[in-house]
């Protein structure tokens, strides 16, 4: 279900990238022409700036954490992996486009391509190879340069606003806007689109993006790279699904208040909200000195991530480390719940099962629950073949997983290799930069 979603949110994407394309083909448009080598990449060069300008202002939208765009992508983890991959498209189409449109001036040197640019073309093309530039330097930073995440976060704000720059010469350029006025309206919308939903996100976030106001009630160090936060609600509480992750971002609490994403560990029923921290980086590696009493922003709930609400009740559960947050959540919401389930509960070390006797306290109390822990100083890195093994008819189950993406990634090869049908191996990654 979830990969069929995927796959109509990427439809949607292609269809709207698509759209300038066509109607440029159909324009009567004098510019156009495949007469001579230089006017044909012209013309390709153009269709490919239209493309990719409109990915670039999707990309955008993607990354804005909007509400309405996650049922598209069947959860918010898709959309950012979409986000991100969508971002290399726009890139590389932007450059084919960059590419052509120089070859199309036939300049004999890179030095008379770089004055017919600059100087030749006038101001407007000037402001798309600034833009371009701009765009390269901060995707190669994203994708190659070990930064940490908040750094990430400001990079890719700084992108979007670079899309200001690329919209005023894909709108100021004289060319096929000038004979089709659908395309300029589409190009104009599409622009719009973009700019809304980077000030809704980026500039009026803080005021205008719905939150919850949470206060920090305890901060219990589990061992000391991991802590548990607690938190009671100010007010409304959020509701959420359990499997589902929010976006929080504390104040005056001895932390940046830089938005991060944390799965939900509480039961649906609590009152309070609870989080699992796990240091993996300048944020959370503070996370334990947050003060009790600081006030912390929860933004949610996202994700489709939703086991219990799975119609084929008999699954299995493959927690790795950290990702036992979203399955404790579950396991702390199943009383009345009929499902059968195997929770493999995996860790280097027994030290640092953190709440195994509870798993096992509420598998005590839920006889459709069973609770197996993997240690891998004992046994080493669980396989599909041990799952099969001790589970048995895996193929007929829904298997769930949630850990590091290289466990994630070898256990659904080794699945499907065993023939488990892709679509019952749910996974979802926290990865939002």
């Amino acid at each position: 279900m979830e990969r069929r979603r995927e796959l109509v949110g990427w439809l949607v994407v292609l269809g709207l990238c698509l759209v300038p394309v066509a109607v440029w083909a159909v324009s009567p448009n004098p510019a156009r022409s495949f007469q001579t080598p230089a006017a044909a990449a012209r013309s390709v060069g153009t269709a490919l700036g239209l493309a990719g300008f409109t990915a670039y202002a999707l990309n955008i939208v993607l990354g804005a954490r909007l509400r309405l765009v996650e049922p598209l992508f069947g959860g918010m983890d898709r959309v950012y992996r979409a986000h991100r991959r969508l971002g290399v498209v726009a890139l590389s189409l932007l450059v084919g486009h960059g590419v052509l449109m120089v070859a199309g001036l036939r300049a004999d040197t890179l030095a008379d391509a770089f004055r017919l640019t600059f100087v030749g073309q006038g101001w407007r093309i000037s402001l798309g190879v600034v833009a371009l530039s701009l765009l390269i330097g901060g995707v190669l930073v994203t994708l190659f340069v070990p930064i940490a995440h908040e750094t990430l976060v400001y990079v890719q704000r700084v992108l979007g606003a670079v899309f200001a720059l690329g919209a005023l010469h894909a709108l100021l350029v004289p060319g096929s806007k000038g004979t089709s006025p659908a395309l300029r309206v589409y190009l104009v919308g599409v622009s719009l689109v973009a700019g809304a939903a980077y000030l809704y996100r980026s500039v009026l976030g803080p005021w205008a993006v719905p939150r919850h106001r949470y206060q920090v009630a305890e901060v219990n160090e589990l061992d000391p790279s991991a802590h548990e936060i607690v938190m009671s609600p100010e007010a409304t509480p959020l509701r959420f699904r359990p499997g589902q992750f929010a976006v929080l971002t504390f104040l005056r609490g001895n932390v940046r208040p830089d938005p991060h994403p944390f799965s939900i560990a509480s039961g649906a029923s609590e009152p309070n909200l609870r989080v699992v921290v796990k240091a993996l980086g300048d944020f959370t590696s503070k996370i334990g000195s947050l003060a009790v009493g600081a006030t912390a922003l929860v933004e949610g709930p996202y994700g489709g991530f939703r086991p219990l609400d799975h119609p084929n009740p008999t699954q299995v559960w493959i927690a790795g480390g950290i990702g036992i947050t979203p399955f404790l959540s579950m396991a702390r919401s199943i009383a009345g719940q009929d499902n059968q389930i195997d929770l493999y509960y995996c860790t280097e070390r027994k030290e640092e099962a953190h709440f195994l006797d509870e798993l096992f306290e509420i598998a005590d109390r839920s006889p459709g629950l069973r609770v197996i822990p993997i240690r891998r100083t004992w046994i080493g890195y669980i396989t599909a073949d041990d799952i099969e093994a001790a589970s048995r008819d895996v193929g007929n189950k829904e298997i769930f997983i949630c850990g590091p993406p290289v466990m994630m990634k070898a256990l659904e090869r080794q699945f499907l290799a065993m023939g488990v049908p892709k679509a019952r191996i749910h996974s979802e990654e926290f990865t939002f930069t």
